[in-house]
């Protein structure tokens, strides 16, 4: 029997998306097409810089190649987060509101 952990990918991102517009802001998909290891979505708060986010499956770490693309944007200034499970998504806002 599937638990709460056991969430697909696109469940995590579209209750991303669905929090975003509820703020007023958004969570636009990312489709690059010649850099696979960018990130899923690209979060617009209502007041504040973007944000780049990974989503995962419950569990599931970000591949090496992954890893570096978001040294290279966090070195650059820009936040980067993981997000694996529905009910972190609120703290995802919370963490931007702080920052900004």
């Amino acid at each position: 029997m599937p638990t709460k952990h056991d969430v697909a990918e696109t469940v995590v991102e579209r209750h991303l998306r669905e929090a975003a517009e509820e703020r007023g802001g958004a969570a636009k998909k990312l489709v690059p097409t010649a850099d696979k290891d960018w990130r899923d979505r690209i979060l617009v708060p209502l007041r504040s810089r973007i944000v780049f986010v990974e989503v995962k499956k419950y569990g599931e770490k970000p591949r090496a190649s992954q890893r570096r693309k978001h040294q290279w944007l966090t070195r650059r200034g820009h936040l980067v987060l993981v997000v694996d499970r529905v009910e972190d998504i609120p703290a995802v806002f919370e963490a931007v509101e702080l920052l900004w």
